[in-house]
């Protein structure tokens, strides 16, 4: 490896760090800044290359992290204020393969308080604003990840997604947003919401960079009781793809924005010969299910969260507060009721996705919308499906100009690799047109 090669990881540690200091003051994307971890790292890295130790695919790329996820010797507040001096001594499992793979972290990332949120207007860190849409929402809970990505202050970033808490800012932000299925990466070591709902995933500008931290981080986690392995890659398919569209997409109200560019993405897989078909998945009632797994959330959050509710001097705010608290006093049928709906439409979104490549819907109803807007309750309507059913899905933003809008596909489980090179496709499909 050449000394150019070696001096170019200091160079590039310090333009990202350049790159926040000089834009994250007006986002508010970060609330930790590891500037002198960075370039420790980063260090570290041309002295192991110059010793010839060949390094991984992600050497010397930086990664910015949701703050629920653990950095040891960095503060992880899951957003809560209460959490500021909470600094973990190790590395959650995700972060330890990063750094394996020769990756440099920059710092913790905004989000809701406790990840119960679309918005990241947190009070004790900030209103994070959307860099795509400035005095717009980033979304969230994400939120912060997102804008890191989008703003180019990151290359790539972690989330979690609960009920769309990873697509849902990327495609209010612009970029890609990609939650695997279900236990494939790692939760060990991530702050978790919802034991049931919570998958970790990645934010990148570009799909290829965005497999090549995939194939980093999907590793089987002995010590996580839900990590499951992905099957050896597949044989290439030969056939035309076949997409699928939910017939249930008629019961949610799209955005006229939205609803064109979903049009238009659609013609365009149709005039490039792939087959485009209807499909129902049984008893999917889209707002039933993102009400049903909110639910869930918040009887599980309130678990996650016991201590801090019990506590009744905790500075948590009065509206994660009465969320956590509703959570806890829910009737005992009612969290079963919403938790077997959540089961049952999982499972048929499971079988559905089977008949086809690749489901096709738009991430969000809407745009990102104003700060001091009413937000809209049906954020999740179209996300909470793949957390139902321990799905992978993707969303890519569509080729339009001024607010993003995002296009999600949902693949069958495990085929998370094949679902990343049908999201390669299909984005190349809509920027042909």
């Amino acid at each position: 490896m050449s000394a150019h090669t070696a001096i170019s990881i200091r160079q590039r540690a310090d333009y990202w760090l350049e790159t926040i200091a000089r834009v994250d003051p007006a986002l508010l994307a970060f609330v930790h800044v590891a500037r002198d971890g960075a370039r420790a790292e980063a260090a570290a890295l041309e002295a192991r290359m110059a010793a010839g130790e060949l390094l991984g695919p992600c050497a010397g790329l930086p990664l910015a992290v949701k703050d629920n996820i653990d950095v040891a010797g960095m503060p992880c507040t899951v957003g809560i204020a209460s959490f500021r001096d909470r600094v973990p001594l190790t590395d959650a499992r995700l972060v330890a393969l990063w750094r394996a793979a020769g990756g440099i972290v920059l710092g913790k990332t905004n989000m809701d308080e406790g990840a119960l949120g679309a918005l990241t207007d947190n009070a004790a860190f900030g209103r994070c604003d959307n860099p795509a849409a400035p005095g717009f929402t980033a979304g969230g809970s994400s939120g912060g990840s997102a804008a890191a990505v989008a703003s180019g202050m990151a290359p790539v970033a972690l989330g979690s997604d609960t009920l769309g808490s990873v697509r849902i800012p990327a495609s209010y932000c612009g970029v890609i947003g990609f939650k695997p299925t279900r236990g494939v990466l790692s939760r060990q070591g991530v702050a978790i919401l919802s034991w049931s709902l919570d998958n970790p995933g990645i934010f990148a500008r570009d799909i290829d960079r965005l497999i090549t931290v995939f194939e980093c981080l999907a590793v089987h986690d002995d010590e996580d009781p839900d990590s499951v392995a992905l099957p050896d890659p597949a044989p290439r398919y030969e056939r035309p793809l076949v997409i699928g569209v939910p017939v249930q997409l008629a019961q949610v109200t799209l955005e006229p924005e939205v609803a064109v560019a979903f049009a238009g993405a659609r013609e365009a897989l149709v005039r490039a010969g792939i087959e485009v078909r209807e499909v129902d998945i049984p008893q999917w009632d889209p707002q039933k299910l993102r009400r049903s797994a909110f639910i869930v959330a918040e009887v599980e959050g309130a678990v996650s969260f016991s201590d801090l509710l019990a506590d009744e001097n905790s500075d948590i705010t009065p509206a994660f507060r009465a969320m956590l608290e509703f959570g806890r006093d829910l009737p005992a049928p009612r969290y079963a009721s919403a938790r077997r709906y959540c089961t049952e439409v999982g499972f048929a979104a499971r079988r559905v996705v089977q008949s086809v490549d690749a489901l096709l819907l738009p991430t969000t109803p809407q745009r990102a919308f104003a700060h001091d807007a009413d937000h809209p309750a049906n954020q999740a309507d179209l996300t909470a499906l793949a957390n139902a059913g321990g799905l992978p899905a993707i969303s890519v933003p569509a080729p339009m100009e001024g607010r993003p809008v995002g296009l999600q596909l949902v693949g069958p489980a495990l085929n998370d690799r094949r679902l990343l090179e049908i999201a390669r496709q299909v984005q190349g499909t809509w920027l042909a047109t």
